[in-house]
């Protein structure tokens, strides 16, 4: 029987503002830009003294992008690459290559894909080791909702806000409301699937739910192939802030503050010894 994978929780990352999400949008810091790359401290009990590390461009890899730029990895002896994913998908199939193959060696995830990874669900049967070593953000998920709906009064509470209205859409556009969400069986498509169902709206026959990379969710509702989305910060909260590109609706951003967490994953098990933390420490 196969050693049941371990998960190990060191820390939690402080959440961090939108300000500093700006590197976050395109690669990380270079060597080439204005910050100076700490050099990398000697420490000899590090089994693994180089990885390379996957991140989505939204608001949970700050963190990592700001361990990296500030040196908090290089003073524990880690030389860390990181590397922007096109989708959570590219970064699954990326994790199953490793860093020897071209790929990465873990990164940042949306719960539970670790999980999923580890037991070969999402990777064709082909199970890779995950641990969780830090909970990057518990908050920051979002729903948004495209003006060319506004009038329909989305709200979290669709029973009482929008009786109807799903009904009433797909009759008058011929077609099924579309949402769209980042990765199956992940917390963004559990988020959209439970505001739903809450409302007495079935997710499975009343609207069309689509997989769309997360960087692409905004631009897909300004071009109308999508009613509404559920992404990490920053896209809703750009949606809110860019009504002129017919993005409106954030109310739904907390959901009681029950936010599904993104974690930091290495595929080996046990985990290497002097691994350090992805922070201060």
């Amino acid at each position: 029987m196969a050693k049941r994978r371990r998960f190990l929780a060191l820390l939690s990352a402080t959440a961090c503002s939108t300000a500093l999400l700006a590197g976050c949008l395109g690669n990380p810091p270079s060597s080439t830009g204005n910050s100076t790359p700490t050099p990398v401290a000697r420490n000899a009990n590090l089994e693994t003294q180089t990885i390379s590390l996957g991140f989505i461009p939204v608001l949970e890899a700050a963190p990592l992008v700001i361990g990296v730029d500030k040196g908090f990895f290089a003073k524990h002896g880690l030389e860390v690459t990181l590397t922007k994913q096109a989708s959570w998908g590219a970064a699954r199939d990326n994790l199953v290559l490793g860093s020897a193959g071209g790929g990465i060696d873990g990164g940042q995830w949306q719960l539970p894909m670790p999980q999923m990874i580890s037991e070969g669900a999402i990777t064709n049967g082909k199970k890779v080791p995950m641990v969780v070593l830090a909970m990057l953000m518990s908050q920051g998920n979002g729903i948004a909702a495209a003006n060319s709906v506004r009038a329909g009064n989305l709200s979290l509470d669709l029973k009482t806000s929008s009786p109807g209205f799903f009904d009433k859409f797909n009759q008058k556009e011929g077609r099924k409301f579309r949402a769209a969400y980042t990765f199956p069986k992940a917390n963004q498509e559990i988020w959209i699937r439970y505001w739903l169902a809450a409302g007495g709206v079935n997710p499975d026959q009343a609207v069309e739910l689509l997989k769309v990379p997360a960087p692409e969710t905004l631009q897909g509702m300004r071009n109308g192939s999508m009613e509404a989305f559920s992404t990490g910060d920053p896209w809703p909260l750009i949606a809110r802030h860019k009504s002129e590109n017919r993005c409106d609706r954030t109310g739904l951003r907390s959901m009681g503050g029950q936010g599904a967490m993104r974690t930091w994953g290495y595929d080996t098990n046990p985990i290497p010894s002097g691994i350090p933390c992805p922070a201060p420490c």
